[in-house]
């Protein structure tokens, strides 16, 4: 877990990377009105925590323990998504969200607010990995050691083979995959369901449900082992490179 300091630097990064002027991107706004769930139970007095004009003081107010219980919401919403992400990263970014949204329209009405920041948040998460992936391509595999988070993930790549990069891939691959095939695959996988408890919670026959789980198992393993690949590739190419413009001189 973050800092408070490197929390706060985090979600200032986060709000200025996208957004409509008020942090909740169009395609979200129809999210807003989601409730949030029964058992959630912010500290008294939260709505007082967002007022004012200054969103480095709300953070602030924010990331003092957690007073909106965010983390159960986050929680909640990826679990409920079916998808594999930093749930750091997520809430963070619905600070962020929050942070910036209400110093424009005042402290929220009801809890759904709140959800619906959440929601943004995650799927704001899931936008920039898919952006980060396309934009770093090649590049990123071959330097993991810089960015921390490929550091964080290699730790669970490394046994299966692969480099951070590769999970990272991977989990993109299985993230974009239909709901139905994701929640296959977390009711076998993830929650160790039996078979026929997972085919019930997911509302599918026991045949369909481990063809989803399948289908969602081979794209993401797919997708490590053609990240590998291209990383291997470019590493060879690099190595070429490097090796064919050393001077007969410095050879020996």
């Amino acid at each position: 877990m973050k800092s408070s300091t490197q929390a706060r630097t985090a979600a200032r990064t986060d709000a200025a990377s996208g957004g409509t002027a008020s942090g909740v991107p169009a395609s979200d706004q129809a999210a807003l009105s989601r409730p949030v769930p029964t058992g959630w139970r912010p500290e008294a007095g939260w709505r007082d925590l967002l007022s004012g004009r200054q969103p480095d003081v709300i953070l602030a107010r924010l990331l003092d323990g957690d007073p909106l219980r965010l983390r159960g919401l986050v929680a909640r919403a990826i679990r409920g998504g079916s998808f594999f992400l930093d749930a750091d990263r997520v809430h963070l970014r619905a600070l962020a969200r929050i942070a910036h949204d209400v110093t424009i329209d005042g402290p929220p009405a009801d809890g759904s607010w709140v959800q619906g920041h959440v929601d943004g948040a995650l799927g704001d998460v899931l936008r920039a990995e898919r952006r980060a992936i396309v934009a770093d391509g090649e590049r990123a595999n071959l330097d993991s050691g810089s960015d921390p988070e490929l550091e964080a993930l290699h730790a669970f790549a490394a046994p299966l083979g692969f480099e951070g990069a590769d999970l990272r891939v991977a989990c993109d691959a299985f993230n974009r995959r239909a709901a139905g095939e994701r929640r296959a695959f977390f009711a076998l996988f993830v929650e160790r369901l039996g078979l026929e408890e997972a085919a019930r919670a997911c509302g599918l026959s026991g045949v369909d449900l481990a063809r989803s789980a399948r289908t969602a198992l081979n794209a993401t393993l797919d997708a490590a082992v053609k990240s590998a690949g291209r990383r291997a590739e470019a590493l060879q190419a690099e190595t070429s490179s490097t090796l064919s413009s050393v001077s007969p001189r410095e050879e020996r």
